[in-house]
């Protein structure tokens, strides 16, 4: 993804910086579940708080490159009956498909807002860390509001996520492809 400039410039530019703060975050998770296992089996003394961590820093990996799966079209497809049709027809698949897709990204994200507030209403907090639950699980709505901007910005402009815009698959992930 070339960032280039105005939304779509700006939204490239927050896909890449959300999708390596996942990629930092994994690593400490990792590390954490390392250390942990390392204290427990070695020391006796085992991490009260890592996996409770671990689980939080799990739940931002998954969410935060959302964005950035959004703007390089990385989404999982079954092409099949798209491959079949004509270009008007697909065409039509791409406006429903899009259509569909900021129905779905609407509804969870209304679901997330609600989770979020009930868990800072009711000020629930992680029974190890003690961090606040609500600004813990706030990635999920953000997330899937960055990802709905991302997919109106690009139906807008007329410009839609490919596939073609992600890596080309390696020949090992082509070979497993195939046989499926």
């Amino acid at each position: 993804m070339a960032a280039g400039r105005g939304p779509q410039g700006g939204l490239d530019r927050a896909a890449g910086l959300l999708s390596a703060l996942a990629g930092l975050l994994l690593v400490v998770a990792s590390a954490v579940a390392f250390g942990n296992v390392v204290a427990r089996k070695a020391l006796s003394r085992p991490f009260a708080w890592s996996d409770e961590l671990v689980a939080f820093l799990l739940v931002w990996v998954v969410y935060l490159p959302l964005l950035w799966v959004e703007r390089s079209g990385g989404h999982l497809r079954v092409s099949v009956l798209y491959d079949a049709v004509g270009p008007r027809g697909r065409r039509w698949m791409d406006l429903a498909g899009d259509v569909a897709s900021l129905a779905v990204l609407a509804y969870v994200l209304v679901a997330g807002i609600r989770v979020v507030q009930m868990n800072l209403s009711l000020r629930v907090h992680s029974p190890t860390l003690g961090w606040p639950m609500g600004v813990l699980y706030g990635v999920v709505p953000a997330s899937l509001a960055l990802a709905a901007l991302a997919r109106l910005v690009a139906l807008v402009a007329g410009l839609r996520p490919r596939p073609g815009r992600l890596p080309a698959p390696s020949q090992a992930e082509e070979g497993v492809a195939q046989r499926w």
